[in-house]
């Protein structure tokens, strides 16, 4: 699995954010961000449940650093409306927010121009608001009429230009045009080189590079390269991008084949995690590495690198997190290729637990909010998807693939009625549309 913010081999998983509201992995400096697992060879329907080759499982992780990020002013608060705006925000009422936010931007615009830093400010709002909601194509469309009210050229709305290219990238992606994602990520290289900004460029090129893998472009194995030979050419050994740079092409060696490469590029991503005390990050790659060394059949290395990764994603992410379910699902699929079904149905079942109590809990929230807000403010209707994120059809996807191994396994054991139920509930979740 390429796993913060690309994707599957079979299931492969990128974001690239600049977002807050769409990130489930953030740290002050760095962003790493999960994204949906989608099939590498651009299958990504549901067929995928039901296919009986085996294939590598790989997550990439994508960086963005705080200078692609647009940086809210309050130059806007002046305006009653936007202090209402994000009380509604923080009670998770999005639709309400942009409403809000809607007739604000109406108004601004007309009363002192579709160019005003305030105007510009609300838009960026608007952006993360539909983002929030998943209106990705609406948030591209917000995205473009910021670009196209600014002068690239000039320097000093590179705090516009950035941040907007990186949401156009994100949606891009979530909407599947790979391509455009490709084309807007070399603009942003161009950009960065324009303004002498390395960091921006090498962490942009690894984000094009992962863009590539989607694409089953092999091409990509060339701007990992350049973004390694940059980082350790310009970037401090303590920088948090060397190691997100080795575990991505770490991952795609192993998506590859290439087992030799990719232990020694995990074990420098590691190492430099480690060192960087990037705790996030090391989670992140302890779990690939530890599927890594289950897909090259070294069973009882990937048996103890598990335990290690478990400790990691439960000290980091919490006991009950959607990212431990990941690493116990492996240790799942581990024993079963150690032939001890027992211990693989225990973990199977521990980590249906998991993700059933995150879509659970997920919803009951949204439902609680929903019912309070009808209650406190009967005028704004909360909408279907109010605090809807896209991490909750990243978790129907992964709870899919857990159903369908674990009925796999229960039909070698001739327990069919159990594996046609287990089945039938994978297909459910890898159909649901991003609208439903």
């Amino acid at each position: 699995m390429f796993r913060s913010t690309f994707l599957n081999i079979k299931r492969f998983s990128y974001s690239y954010s600049s977002n807050s509201l769409l990130r489930n992995r953030v740290t002050n400096s760095t962003k790493l961000l999960s994204i949906q697992n989608i099939n590498i060879n651009n299958r990504n329907d549901s067929s995928i449940i039901g296919e009986t080759q085996l294939a590598r499982n790989i997550f990439f992780s994508s960086y963005i650093s705080n200078v692609t990020d647009y940086q809210i002013t309050k130059e806007d608060e002046m305006f009653s409306e936007i202090e209402e705006s994000k009380t509604y925000e923080r009670r998770g009422n999005f639709v309400a927010s942009r409403s809000i936010l809607g007739r604000s931007l109406e108004m601004t615009e007309r009363m002192i121009g579709k160019k005003n830093p305030i105007t510009l400010n609300i838009l960026f709002r608007l952006i993360n608001c539909e983002m929030a909601i998943g209106e990705l194509s609406r948030a591209q469309q917000l995205a473009n009429t910021v670009l196209e009210r600014v002068d690239l050229a000039d320097s000093s709305n590179d705090r516009y230009t950035i941040p907007s290219l990186n949401n156009l990238i994100l949606c891009n992606k979530y909407q599947g045009n790979l391509q455009l994602a490709e084309s807007n990520s070399d603009k942003l290289i161009t950009l960065a080189r324009d303004r002498g900004n390395r960091e921006l460029e090498i962490g942009t090129l690894l984000n094009k590079a992962i863009i590539q893998g989607l694409q089953c472009n092999d091409e990509c194995q060339k701007l990992f390269e350049e973004a390694m030979i940059l980082s350790n050419k310009y970037l401090e050994p303590t920088h948090p991008l060397n190691e997100i740079i080795y575990g991505n092409y770490g991952s795609y060696c192993h998506s590859v084949e290439k087992d030799e490469m990719a232990e020694s590029l995990y074990k420098k991503a590691i190492e430099s995690a480690q060192s960087n005390n990037n705790q996030k990050e090391l989670s992140n790659i302890l779990t690939n590495y530890s599927e890594f060394l289950l897909d090259s059949e070294q069973l009882d290395r990937a048996e103890e690198m598990l335990k290690l990764a478990s400790a990691k994603a439960e000290e980091v992410y919490g006991r009950q997190s959607a990212k431990l379910g990941s690493v116990i699902y492996i240790m799942a699929k581990l024993y079963r290729a150690k032939g001890n079904a027992q211990w693989a149905e225990g973990f199977f079942n521990r980590c249906i637990t998991i993700f059933e109590d995150h879509k659970n809990l997920s919803t009951m929230a949204q439902k609680e909010q929903a019912q309070k807000e009808r209650q406190e403010t009967p005028q704004y209707q909360a909408g279907k998807r109010e605090i809807e994120l896209r991490t909750n059809k990243e978790v129907d996807i992964d709870y899919g693939n857990v159903l369908w191994d674990f009925a796999q396994m229960l039909r070698e054991k001739g327990r069919v009625p159990e594996a046609v139920n287990l089945e039938q509930r994978a297909r459910k979740l890898n159909a649901l549309e991003d609208d439903e």
